[in-house]
């Protein structure tokens, strides 16, 4: 479907009123007028309750809609994203955070803002990614899948400390980790590589930077580039933490110490003991677990300058 098509197509709006401080019902009736008023065909429906997010994705992608737009947080969008992966063909998505964190949000310059959504889906702001994809578990995702620590900071921020504290539930689990770094022999079989590291955590990321905190992920990496960067950790207590986070956000990676870089299409990461896995938030299970690239799978709607390693 030609960028044209998409934006003159109908879009169905899916709405988690529950997401982040309960604001995003008004959130998505502000945005429904102005699409509307863009002389476009918009349906509204609302989640009441777990899977219904992924359930009406599927059944938006079912009635033909050119254009999901998803009211909500990080998990309603991975929801959205696992679901529209596997259609064809697929309708472009968009994204109007309304969550606690907006990990999503942030890592592709997309803000709280009904009317600059809008405006970016009038002019056609449609970028095609890949998206990564946890091969033995059948499922997608956008941002990165991260095993050991860091999966510990990510699931230790409880649902009712970020309505209470935000972004700061994020810190409190990072200081309990920072606390006691749990390290595993790791075997990881990428591409046609096998490594072995003692390793406390593994990022491997489908974008390069987040914004919150401000982080290069990987220097060279891309959204588009038909790869995943795979981070591979190794701290110990508050100061290797304190040194790693002090060489991220200085830029100062691949310090061949704490951060180890790599670019792959595929890895098979085994662990003993066996490690924690998530992917965009969202517990995955544990190792072992295999992630590969899916190349080109989705068309978002986002600004032209987002996303790079250097924005």
């Amino acid at each position: 479907m030609s960028g044209d098509e998409r934006r003159k197509g109908a879009v169905t709006v899916v709405v988690n009123p529950v997401s982040g401080e309960g604001h995003g019902q008004e959130l998505a009736e502000t945005l429904v007028a102005a699409l509307r008023d863009q002389g476009r065909t918009v349906r509204m429906v609302v989640t009441e309750g777990e899977g219904d997010m992924a359930r009406l994705v599927g059944e938006a992608c079912d009635s033909g809609a050119a254009l999901v737009v998803v009211v909500g947080g990080d998990g309603a969008v991975q929801a959205a994203v696992d679901m529209i992966a596997r259609r064809d063909p697929r309708p472009s998505l968009a994204h109007l955070p309304a969550g606690t964190t907006n990990a999503i949000a942030r890592a592709f310059g997309l803000k709280d803002d009904p009317g600059g959504l809008a405006a970016l889906i009038a002019a056609g702001e449609i970028r095609t990614i890949d998206l990564g994809y946890l091969e033995d578990r059948d499922r997608y995702f956008l941002l990165m899948a991260t095993v050991g620590d860091p999966t510990r900071v990510v699931t230790g921020a409880s649902r009712e400390l970020k309505d209470r504290l935000g972004f700061g539930a994020y810190l409190a689990a990072a200081a309990r980790a920072a606390a006691s770094p749990k390290h595993a022999s790791v075997t990881l079989h990428c591409d046609q590589q096998t490594l072995r590291r003692k390793v406390n955590g593994i990022l491997l990321a489908n974008v390069a930077r987040l914004e919150r905190p401000a982080v290069t992920i990987a220097p060279d990496g891309a959204y588009d580039d038909g790869r995943l960067d795979l981070v591979l950790l190794s701290t110990r207590g508050f100061l290797g933490w304190f040194r790693l986070a002090c060489a991220w956000l200085l830029r100062r990676c691949g310090d061949g110490k704490s951060l180890e870089f790599r670019s792959i299409q595929r890895c098979t990461v085994e662990a003993v003991p066996p490690l924690p896995v998530q992917i965009d938030g969202e517990f995955a299970g544990e190792t072992p677990v295999t992630v590969v690239v899916a190349p080109a799978v989705l068309t978002l709607v986002m600004p032209a300058e987002a996303g790079a390693a250097d924005d």
